[in-house]
Order: C-alpha cells, then structure tokens, then sequence
C-alpha cells in the first residue's frame, strides 16, 4: 500500500482467538495488528479491499514481518481501525472478537510492558475526528439494537455518562490519544449490558401452532382443510411470513408465486366442489324418478299396493295403471 506509512516494530506477539492467529506488533508503544489475521477472524475475503474501503490512511500501514519463508512486508492496522472493521463485519462473532482484544488482549500487552497507555490529558486542539465520533456512537447504538426497547434508552444514557465521568469533557471532546479508551470504555459498558439482560429479544418470526386455525386453537384429531386455509377469518400466515421476510431484504419472489399459485388452485377446487353440490341438488328429483323407474324392470308390469294419484312419480311412472275418472 504505497499510500501507507512505514511501522516501526518493537515487539511481535501473537494472539490466538479461537482458530484464529492475532499478531499484533508495537509501534512507539502502541499496538498494532496484522490486516490479514483481523480480516480472517472477521470473515473478510478480501483484506487490501475491506481495509481500502473502511479504513482511513492514518489506520494503516506497512512492516516487515519473519515468517517460516523469510522477511515479507505486513499490513498492519491500528486499534480506531481494527475497530472500524469490526463495525462493518457481518460475522455474528464481531462484538465478541471485539471484546477480546479490549479484555484479554490490551491487557496483556500493557501487562508486559510492551504497550503502555498515555496518561489521560484534555488537548482542545486534538479532540477525536468525526469518524471515531461516529464509531463511538455507532458502537453505543449496534449493542442498544440488541437490547430490548424498555431499557435502551438507559443503556444509551448510561454509556454517554460513564464516558463523561471518565474524560471530564463529552465525547466529542475527548483527546484523540484516549480513543482507544473511549472505545475500551465502551466495549466494557456493553458486555455489562449483556450480564444484565433478563428479557429475551422478541423472535422476529413468531408463528406458532394455535395461529394456524381460528377455529379450532387445539387442533387435536381436525384436519386443516383447503375451505379454512382460504376462510378470510383466518390469516394468511404464509403470506404474512413471506412479506417480513422481503421488508427484511430477502429475496423471496420464487416461493411467494408458489405459494399463490397453491392459493388459486385451492380457490379453483374449492369453487368446482360447490358447483357440484349444486348440480347435485338440482339433479337429485331427476335421479329418484330413475331409480324409481328402473324398478319397474319393463312396462305393464302390476305391483302390489295402492297408487296414490296425487304423487307426481306415480302419476308418471304408472298412469295406465291408474283408475281413470
């Protein structure tokens, strides 16, 4: 990265963060880490691109590392920049990697002697700039997302006061040499958070049995039949799912026209069943007359019993056999 300033290295630890290998180097003491060991444990698959596109040219830079291979050139970057990738990852285990280095990694380094944090000092003309402004809150505001709604605005309070309490000043006054402080400060306020959680989040996709039929919340031995499914007193569950999940940004299109076309084809069977038993009704006179008339099994055959003139059938099945008047 030939836009990148050249590390001075004083030390090289490493790091392990479940399978994954940390290094970390020291520049004027202060830590830095290898690009490619932060973007694996994040899941990028391209390291020059995630730091080219996250990263400001004062987060990273170049070192000459040894490996098995011999001397090579690392990417190194700094802590607002491991940070800021941090931020962007879409790997669940981001805020945990996070919490690592603040609680076990910086530790170890300032244990050592190898990294020594400076002491605290308010400079008016080096406040932090408007990106780590922005990661402070960002960072605030993603750990509030998880929290349920009840209690994120006493979360968001209570990260702004801790960070006043410590730097004296508000955040945008904190001095550019304890952002990594800040972001310590934080992190911490965060895992407290997540200590403290009692209340479950929501699930997001909550269909369970009894929402299926309106009717019958039990269900036991009754069949769900295509005439409830399309009964507009029950929801259309189905329905309802696949638009969450579009609003959510999935692409569902495929699976919502199979689903509408089943709903139509059920309309369709549903609309030939009731014409049926209409024609059913209209031809069960016809059918009675037949099956009557088949009982005669020929003409001019007598039967025993007295015909009743005022029934329609006899009238027209047996008039040679009726009395004439």
């Amino acid at each position: 990265m030939s836009d990148s300033k050249a590390v001075q290295v004083s030390s090289q630890p490493t790091f392990n963060f479940g399978e994954h290998k940390v290094r970390v180097v020291v520049r004027d003491g202060e830590p830095w880490f290898v690009a490619s060991d932060v973007c694996g444990a994040l899941d990028y698959k391209n390291t020059s691109k995630a730091i080219g596109d996250h990263l400001d040219d004062d987060e990273k830079g170049l070192t000459t590392g040894y490996t098995l291979g011999g001397e090579q050139k690392l990417t190194v970057i700094s802590e607002s920049g491991l940070y800021a990738l941090v931020l962007r990852s879409r790997k669940p285990e981001a805020r945990k990697f996070a919490k690592w280095v603040t609680s076990e990694v910086l530790p170890v380094i300032r244990k050592t002697g190898v990294y020594v944090g400076k002491p605290f000092s308010v400079n008016p003309d080096d406040e932090l700039t408007q990106n780590e402004q922005d990661t402070l809150r960002t960072l605030l505001q993603a750990s509030a997302e998880n929290l349920p709604k009840a209690q994120r605005g006493k979360f968001m309070m209570q990260g702004w006061a801790k960070l006043k309490s410590h730097f004296k000043v508000t955040y945008r006054e904190i001095p550019r040499a304890e952002f990594s402080t800040a972001i310590s400060i934080v992190t911490r306020h965060s895992a407290e958070w997540e200590v403290v959680d009692e209340e479950p989040a929501p699930k997001k996709y909550h269909f369970p049995l009894e929402t299926a039929d309106v009717y019958d919340r039990t269900f036991g031995n009754s069949w769900l039949t295509p005439r409830r499914l399309l009964d507009p007193k029950n929801r259309a569950l189905e329905l309802e799912l696949i638009e969450q999940l579009e609003k959510d940004g999935h692409e569902v299109t495929g699976v919502k026209v199979r689903i509408l076309a089943l709903r139509q084809a059920m309309e369709q069977v549903e609309q030939i069943k009731q014409d049926m038993r209409r024609v059913k009704e209209r031809l069960a006179p016809v059918m009675e007359i037949i099956n009557i008339g088949l009982e005669e099994r020929g003409k001019n055959v007598q039967f025993a019993g007295k015909l009743n003139p005022n029934d329609p059938i006899n009238r027209h099945v047996y008039r040679d056999q009726l009395p004439t008047t």
